[in-house]
């Protein structure tokens, strides 16, 4: 709504090109988050939002976790935005020690939102433990297509130096 004004509604199924202008009017528009949501920390990337909740104790993990999701969907409702569940997961991060972490039930509008053991984040991949092995893996194997593309076209001296570059610090 702008100036008493309120544009029909419809839904959009189109996803913003990535260094688009749009990218940064969002993030404008939804800056206030952290006015909103309380007792949490918050990382804003492009459109990427994640939410921190440090508890250690079972029961005020639920407790935290359920307020809140309540606190981001009363937000969400008074800036017209929809949460796309389909890209929305939750992470608990633990030590390697805790085999069998207590994860709390977290819905968000009444739609569950589900488990995951790792995502990606600002090109590095998270695991629930902070286990590097999958992103370096993922890393690895980057490189050895970018050498084997890079083979064909320059000498492997110059490969050799931007190896050197990016990965000889």
């Amino acid at each position: 709504m702008l100036n008493r004004y309120l544009s029909s509604h419809r839904e959009l199924s189109y996803d913003v090109p990535q260094g688009c202008i749009l990218g940064l009017l969002f993030l404008l528009y939804i800056s206030d988050i952290h006015r909103y949501v309380k007792g949490v920390k918050m990382v804003l990337h492009a459109g990427n939002t994640i939410i921190l909740a440090e508890v250690r104790d079972a029961d005020m993990r639920e407790l935290k976790t359920a307020s809140a999701v309540k606190q981001l969907e009363a937000w969400f409702l008074k800036i017209y935005l929809t949460l796309d569940m389909a890209k929305t997961g939750v992470m608990f991060l633990h030590s390697s020690q805790c085999r069998h972490p207590y994860k709390p039930y977290i819905c968000y509008n009444n739609n569950d939102i589900s488990y995951g053991s790792k995502f990606k984040f600002l090109g590095m991949n998270v695991t629930e433990n902070l286990n590097l092995h999958i992103h370096i893996c993922a890393s690895l194997s980057k490189i050895y297509f970018i050498i084997l593309t890079l083979k064909d076209v320059m000498r492997f001296r110059m490969i050799q130096t931007v190896y050197y570059a990016c990965f000889q610090l």
